[in-house]
């Protein structure tokens, strides 16, 4: 769609509108993630075999991951060897190719050809080629922070996932799959998010399932399954947009032409979080007067409890928030959501205010929003005014 040069600015918007909207609608499906418990399904030793190839396996990824990022950036910066001989050539190309390179390979290969060599026969080969990718998709958005001393060499911990690739694992009956030769099952317990129906919906070809992965937490194991949904389609108009506020009186206050919708009040959002910050305080106060008995996991029960609660609390609210925010605008045909001066507050609440940026949850919202947003084919816009 080609801009015409004539029009005027509230004709521009419009014509940037329906750009927008159409570039919405080319993409007809989307990708989410859902974190669903798996156990082996076994008995005896078979299980107890099965259970030390996964951990076995998040060793070596770990390893793995920790690896290609240090031979990336080293590879980045071979010019910067200075106190190599002058006679060392330094350009990353395929030596076959490019007389003046030192790579037999080309600089892609590099690292799944030094995974291919230290972890063969080890691990399936599938898991060390969807680990690369992921990995050096990682290494390459961050790689200019580097040079800039924005942010050091990401290192990897003990619960990186395991990735692997949707032609690996093998749909059985009973919600029972096998991945390379593994039998696992997944435990849905009460399943509040209907990750059953999500899974009734892969098998019945409805839905798709994309590369995932297994990770380990504590002392469960989870799939993050990837799954490619279609998005729905909705009556959306593209000259309409919905002006969003995000402030901490009031979450999310939303304008819809003259209306004014306000989502979450601070009593519900603030203050709430605030009393789980100052239980937490307490708990650690008083946990030097708790009885030791076992270690430190007795004496620190009281603080773990509080631990996840306010993370937890808060990402509930922020999804009710979006979600009526993203219903809001469907319902008026909203085909672009407006966040109006964002960017000022945040920089604002980085500067000046400590309490907005510790509990200024405004961030994760607008994630949140994006993902929402996108599922029914919506624009999200920060705009200054």
């Amino acid at each position: 769609m080609t801009h015409p040069k004539w029009c005027k600015a509230s004709q521009f918007e419009r014509w940037l509108h329906a750009c927008l909207l159409e570039r919405f609608k080319k993409t007809k499906a989307m990708i989410i993630t859902r974190k669903i418990q798996i156990r082996v399904n076994a008995e005896g030793e078979e299980m107890q075999k099965q259970w030390e190839s996964i951990y076995n396996w998040s060793y070596i990824v770990r390893k793995a991951a920790n690896l290609i990022s240090s031979h990336l950036f080293t590879q980045d910066n071979i010019k910067d060897l200075f106190y190599l001989e002058d006679g060392t050539k330094k350009k990353l190309a395929n030596i076959a190719k490019d007389e003046d390179g030192i790579l037999n390979t080309s600089a892609q290969n590099t690292t799944y050809q030094l995974l291919s060599k230290h972890f063969k026969g080890q691990i399936p080969m599938d898991v060390m080629s969807c680990l690369n990718q992921s990995i050096s998709k990682t290494y390459k958005e961050e790689r200019s922070e580097y040079y800039k001393g924005d942010r050091s060499l990401r290192s990897y911990r003990k619960d990186i996932p395991i990735p692997f690739s949707a032609t690996s694992l093998k749909w059985e009956s009973d919600y029972c799959f096998s991945l390379f030769k593994m039998p696992l099952q997944f435990v849905f317990g009460r399943d509040r998010s209907n990750n059953k129906g999500m899974a009734d919906r892969i098998l019945s070809g409805e839905y798709k399932l994309c590369s995932s992965s297994i990770q380990i937490k504590g002392r469960k194991t989870f799939m993050l399954m990837c799954i490619d949904i279609p998005k729905k389609e909705f009556a959306l108009k593209a000259d309409k947009s919905i002006n969003a506020f995000l402030s901490i009186a009031n979450p999310i206050v939303a304008h819809v032409g003259e209306n004014i919708f306000e989502i979450g009040n601070k009593e519900e959002f603030l203050y709430r979080r605030l009393q789980i910050q100052a239980a937490l305080r307490r708990a650690q106060i008083n946990a030097r007067y708790s009885k030791g008995g076992k270690g430190r996991a007795r004496k620190m029960q009281s603080i773990e409890r509080f631990s996840e609660k306010e993370i937890n609390y808060v990402t509930t609210r922020i999804h009710t928030y979006t979600r009526i925010l993203v219903d809001l605008a469907v319902k008026h045909q909203c085909s672009v959501i407006n966040l109006v001066n964002q960017k000022q507050k945040e920089s604002d609440a980085k500067d000046d205010e400590e309490f907005l940026l510790r509990n200024w949850s405004y961030y994760g919202m607008k994630e949140k929003l994006k993902y929402k947003a996108g599922m029914a084919g919506i624009v999200i816009k920060e705009i200054e005014i």
